[in-house]
């Protein structure tokens, strides 16, 4: 069989064919290696090529973990902060609410006024007027329907109701119809002559 394979021009030429395709791809296999064998000698001589994949690496993973870390850190002082506005709010509301139902006392050398706190809640007007006045302050300097106060959510309001001789806090004057805010201890006049601090 050997000898006819041998005699046979067809089966010489595929065998040729084999043997130099065979020579072929030992040949790209050597040029391989050696390609293969001039990197990693490139990279045993060149340190910056051996270890900058490995820097770039580190460096993103040092820069990842910094950005997760910010990102807790913001976090948790954003929750801290929530929770600290939440709390500051429910004082807030539970004093208001306290404040709601509490009277006002109006203080002065010669007595006091008593603001009822379930009257302050819907308005409340001091004057001399018995008739439209709740709270009546019989002097002559005073106005009928003097200077309204008002209670919201734990804050006091008074408006002067146009009076002739004005309402004064801390010795200003207010502009008539105009609110203002009171504060406890405020000094507040009817009349230049009429002088309370305000208890609350």
């Amino acid at each position: 069989m050997k000898a006819i394979a041998a005699h046979d021009p067809a089966e010489a030429g595929r065998q040729g064919a084999i043997e130099a395709r065979s020579h072929h791809a030992a040949d790209e296999m050597d040029h391989y290696a050696r390609s293969l064998d001039d990197q990693l000698d490139a990279i045993k001589t060149d340190p910056v090529q051996r270890y900058l994949p490995l820097g770039l690496a580190g460096l993103a993973a040092l820069a990842l973990g910094g950005v997760a870390l910010f990102t807790r850190q913001r976090m948790a002082t954003l929750q801290r902060r929530r929770r600290e506005a939440v709390d500051a709010l429910r004082k807030s509301e539970t004093a208001a609410a306290d404040m709601d139902g509490q009277d006002v006392v109006l203080t002065s050398e010669t007595g006091a006024l008593k603001l009822p706190g379930r009257k302050l809640r819907l308005g409340l007007i001091v004057g001399r007027s018995t008739e439209r006045a709740d709270v009546i302050l019989a002097r002559e300097t005073v106005g009928r329907e003097h200077a309204r106060f008002i209670l919201r959510k734990g804050r006091l309001f008074v408006t002067d109701l146009g009076s002739t001789n004005g309402t004064f806090v801390n010795n200003t004057r207010l502009i008539a119809q105009a609110e203002t805010e009171l504060f406890n201890n405020d000094m507040l006049s009817f009349g230049s002559q009429h002088k309370f601090n305000v208890r609350f």
